[in-house]
């Protein structure tokens, strides 16, 4: 299916983030919005995310795939990345999906990688205009999770000084705050559409027992979708083989045209 990529600007508050959305030539269609981790942007590792937007727009689904502010192309600091204020900006892109004219109203997935996954389903919690969620590699204890990335040792500079140098990226106080004041796990009980989790049982950054834990929760909740969990064997945390890549590609299409 031909398609048409346009590089588009979502106004959030003082921010203006960079996006392209990937449109498929014919009528409306069923939206997608791609949310990336930490330190990552709107390309992904290994490309990624931008093959997994042309993928699912050659299959019929409009998909955005955009920079929170302080990464890629988007205005902004980084050291005032936040759970908090990446939840908000993903309001504004759901909104301008959701008001998008190529894009059918009320029919919208938000895909998360990551700690993009955690933003992902706080954001489907507490918004009912999501009506499937897709989480791959989730952070579900973000405290614990991206401590276990950054290291003690950044927060406590944070603390002592304000700011910290982490591989050249900012990080401030409000970042840690959100870690330790957000519960996923919690907050997902709210979330009352169809899910899809999936997860490599290699990844060394974020244990495949956090997908689990998200399914579980969803399974034994009072949610009244559907749930779905895989594990790809060996896969690391970014899916980074072909093998992988394809394996993820295709569960994740799969769910989308049978959810």
């Amino acid at each position: 299916m031909r398609q048409l990529e346009q590089h588009v600007f979502i106004k959030s508050k003082q921010q203006s983030l960079s996006a392209i959305l990937h449109i498929p030539h014919g009528e409306r269609s069923p939206g997608v919005i791609l949310c990336h981790g930490f330190m990552g942007n709107k390309i992904g590792q290994h490309r990624l995310f931008v093959k997994t937007a042309r993928h699912l727009a050659d299959k019929g689904f409009a998909v955005l795939r955009f920079d929170y502010s302080g990464c890629g192309d988007s205005t902004g600091d980084h050291i005032n990345l936040s759970l908090y204020h990446q939840i908000m900006e993903t309001k504004d892109a759901i909104s301008f999906m959701d008001n998008h004219p190529s894009v059918i109203k009320g029919n919208l997935t938000v895909l998360g990688l990551s700690m993009g996954a955690c933003v992902a389903a706080l954001t489907a919690s507490g918004d009912n205009r999501v009506n499937r969620l897709i989480l791959w590699a989730p952070v579900a204890r973000p405290f614990e999770d991206l401590l276990g990335i950054v290291g003690y040792e950044h927060m406590n500079k944070v603390i002592e000084s304000g700011c910290s140098d982490f591989n050249g990226f900012e990080l401030g106080q409000e970042f840690f705050k959100s870690l330790r004041t957000t519960n996923p796990l919690e907050e997902i009980k709210s979330y009352q559409g169809d899910c899809f989790i999936i997860h490599g049982s290699g990844d060394a950054e974020v244990d495949s027992e956090n997908a689990k834990m998200y399914y579980e929760v969803l399974k034994t909740g009072k949610n009244r979708g559907k749930h779905w969990l895989r594990i790809i064997p060996g896969a690391d945390h970014t899916f980074s083989s072909i093998l992988w890549e394809k394996q993820l590609l295709e569960s994740t299409l799969e769910f989308l045209e049978t959810a």
